[in-house]
């Protein structure tokens, strides 16, 4: 986790400052992307993958609403429903590091019969009875923070490996999960701009 942790900000950090060349600049576009990585806490990993649809307003602000599951694991799977607005700390630039923030809700399902249930859930789940009732499910409010660079191969496509810190909680109690992934994007403009003038297109 360290290693894929310090890969993404030595990208964040280093290649705006190695990259100099200027990609054209659509003033608003929709974007699609579909993402892949992992997911760590309290000692276990698991792979997750997801998509998310987002807005860029302008080139320093966009939102975007990710959806994302946790691969099941000995009875342990995970979905979350996040929006979060996200802030370029460059603009222009074929590689664009930025930083993200937002909240939403997140759902993790357990099997008490043999998932690694991490205590925040485990005092949750009071008297399950009998094995065959000791799968439940929590769904909990959620906060997300973020960060990772965009690096754009071509005006519309870009590549997004990210690193996101979520929190849960529940009656006063939180439970944090780590989570580093790779999204490949398409950005759809509503409104191009000339690169060499910035002026609109004529339509």
């Amino acid at each position: 986790m360290k290693r894929v942790v310090g890969f993404c900000i030595a990208l964040a950090c280093a290649w705006p400052i190695a990259v100099h060349a200027q990609a054209p600049e659509p003033t608003r576009s929709t974007t699609l992307n579909v993402l892949g990585g992992a997911t760590f806490s309290s000692g276990t990993q698991q792979p997750n993958f997801g998509g998310a649809f987002g807005w860029e307003f302008t080139p320093r602000f966009a939102v975007e609403t990710t959806m994302k599951w946790l691969v099941p694991n000995k009875g342990a799977e995970g979905f979350s429903a996040i929006m979060t607005a996200q802030v370029p700390l460059v603009t222009g630039k074929k590689v664009r590091p930025f930083l993200s923030a937002g909240a939403g809700a997140n759902r993790a399902t357990y099997d008490l019969s043999r998932s690694d249930v991490p205590e925040f859930y485990l005092n949750r789940f009071g008297d399950v009875g009998a094995i065959e009732s000791s799968h439940k499910a929590f769904v909990d409010p959620a906060v997300v923070f973020g960060g990772g660079v965009s690096i754009f191969a071509t005006r519309h496509i870009s590549v997004r490996p990210e690193v996101e810190v979520m929190t849960v909680w529940d009656s006063g109690k939180t439970y944090t999960t780590t989570s580093a992934a790779v999204r490949l994007a398409y950005h759809f403009e509503l409104n191009r701009t000339s690169p060499a003038i910035g002026v609109p297109h004529a339509r």
